[in-house]
Formats: C-alpha cells, sequence, structure tokens
C-alpha cells in the first residue's frame, strides 16, 4: 500500500501516538477505502445495520450469526484507529439505548460493545491502547473539534459571507485548478464547507432543515410502529440522529461512503413507516384477516 505514495503510508502506518515514537506505532486498517476515516464510517453503518439484524430476528441461529457479526465489526473497527470513530460509535450506542424500549435488549448492545472494546484493545496490544488512550486528553479533542471547526468557519464567514459557489470547497476541486492551487481551500468541517459553498443563508436553512427532520422522525415515525417494526428501525435512527449531531458539526457529512447511506436509510425508515401504516390501516379495517395475521406472526 506504501508503494502507492506518501499519504497511504501517512493513512496506514503512522498511528501519530502522542509521546510515542513512530516504532511504536501499528498497521492501520483501511479496508478498500482511501483512509481509515472512510473505513471506519463504513463500519459505523455496519455496526447499526447488525443491531436492525440482530434485534429483528427470533432464530437462535440468526442471532448467533449476527452477534458474531456484530463483534468482527467493533474488532475492525479498533484496527482502523480511528479515535473519532469510536467516539461515534459510542454516541450511537447511547442514542440507541435510548430510543430502545426493552431495557434487556440495551444491556445486551452494551454488553457486546463493553466486551468487544476490552478483549480487542487486549488481542491488539499496546500501540492500539496507547492511540485511544490519547482521547483522554480532551485540550486535543476540544482543539480537533470545537476550536478548530468555530474557528474555520467564521474566517470563511468573514471572507465569504454570501458564499463561493457549489463545489469551490470541495476535495475534488484542487483538480480542477490545475498547478495553481491558490484558487483551493482544504476545509475539514461540514459548517465550513457550507459556508464556503452557499453562504451563511443556506447553512441556516439546512441546519433547520435537520432540526425539523429529527423532530418529524421522533414525533411522528416511532411512535406508531409496531414491536417488530421499531426493532428494526431503531438503530437505523439512532445511526442518522448520530450522524446530524456529531459528524454534520464536527466531520464532513458528504465524505463517502455515509454520503450515500445516510439518506438512502432516511428514505428506508420513511418507506418502512408508511408501509407499516398501510398495515396497520388495512387489518383495521378488516377484523377478521387482523385475526389470521396475530395467528400468521404468532406461528412465525
Amino acid at each position: 500500500m506504501t508503494t502507492f505514495g506518501p499519504g497511504f503510508e501517512r493513512a496506514t502506518i503512522i498511528a501519530h501516538i502522542e509521546g510515542i515514537g513512530v516504532g511504536e506505532s501499528f498497521l492501520r486498517v483501511i479496508g478498500t477505502f482511501a483512509s481509515t476515516g472512510q473505513y471506519s464510517s463504513f463500519l459505523l453503518i455496519n455496526a447499526m445495520l447488525c443491531f436492525a439484524l440482530l434485534f429483528s430476528t427470533e432464530k437462535k441461529r440468526e442471532w448467533l450469526i449476527f452477534g458474531g457479526c456484530t463483534v468482527f465489526n467493533f474488532l475492525a473497527l479498533l484496527a482502523t484507529g480511528s479515535r473519532a470513530g469510536l467516539l461515534v460509535l459510542w454516541v450511537q450506542v447511547f442514542a440507541f439505548g435510548v430510543l430502545c424500549h426493552r431495557a434487556r435488549r440495551t444491556l445486551v448492545v452494551g454488553a457486546l460493545v463493553g466486551l468487544s472494546l476490552f478483549y480487542g484493545f487486549k488481542w491488539m496490544g499496546e500501540p492500539v491502547i496507547a492511540r485511544y488512550e490519547s482521547l483522554s486528553n480532551l485540550e486535543m479533542i476540544r482543539h480537533r473539534t470545537t476550536e478548530t471547526t468555530v474557528e474555520m468557519f467564521f474566517d470563511i464567514l468573514e471572507e465569504y459571507p454570501l458564499g463561493r459557489g457549489l463545489g469551490t470547497a470541495s476535495t475534488a476541486s484542487r483538480h480542477l485548478v490545475g498547478e495553481d492551487s491558490s484558487g483551493w481551500s482544504l476545509v475539514e468541517n461540514y459548517p465550513s464547507k457550507l459556508q464556503m459553498e452557499v453562504g451563511i443563508l443556506g447553512v441556516l436553512l439546512f441546519y433547520l432543515f435537520q432540526v425539523a427532520l429529527s423532530f418529524q422522525w421522533l414525533r411522528r415515525w416511532l411512535t406508531p410502529l409496531d414491536g417488530h417494526t421499531f426493532d428494526l428501525v431503531a438503530p437505523l435512527t439512532a445511526y442518522c440522529l448520530t450522524q446530524f449531531i456529531t459528524v454534520s458539526l464536527f466531520g464532513s457529512l458528504d465524505s463517502p461512503p455515509g454520503v450515500v447511506f445516510l439518506w438512502a436509510l432516511i428514505g428506508i425508515v420513511a418507506r418502512l413507516f408508511a408501509s407499516s401504516n398501510a398495515i396497520r390501516r388495512a387489518l383495521a379495517e378488516h377484523p377478521k384477516r387482523l385475526r389470521l395475521y396475530a395467528k400468521h406472526s404468532i406461528s412465525i
């Protein structure tokens, strides 16, 4: 991988462990992606999809298979060395615990995550532990999240209050400016990217849309769902809301593969809600069909 260029060496070998030399680093797994950040984003999606499958099945064999996939997914996340990915995972698990109506299943989720991380750290060794121990440095976290985001956002707001145009903050835009890169700026968080491209009005409208969608989701999409559908929807909801709360403020919401899965999962949840409503109305109009449906569900 490192023969592809120095960027891949930086992404896969150097873990940037504070206070520890490069010799104490480890191979950071990037999967089929260009960076550990993109791979960890894919694994965060997988984590909630595994939970959705795990808690929507009643068959013991399938439960064991999905449980094994969940544990393997957590171990792969540790192997990426992505500290942001681990933090977002905990936020996702917390959001799922709040949404889930079943205390026993919430405890199962916490146990799976806790045991996977504990034995994963023990198995992978000191360099990996040292990498994630740096999360205890609150000054580093604050500098790389709130301070960097706020400082960059207001700098761009001052220079381009109405934005500079679509695509000007995109990573791919550097390929369009040729050898002269003076017209291209690297923007590493989503609020600053929005400000650079669509201006302060676009920023306000986008985050108002996010808030409205979240309230609509929690007020209307979750409350009328039957138990089986809710078990499928709750983890997907936890993923999407976590992306809105964390990634859209301190990361890049349009980075692959999250840019594809986020809006796809929003559409899937909306469709499940519509289908659940249609089934409930049909059963209410035909009581005999309701009895047959209940009997069939029990047999399944």
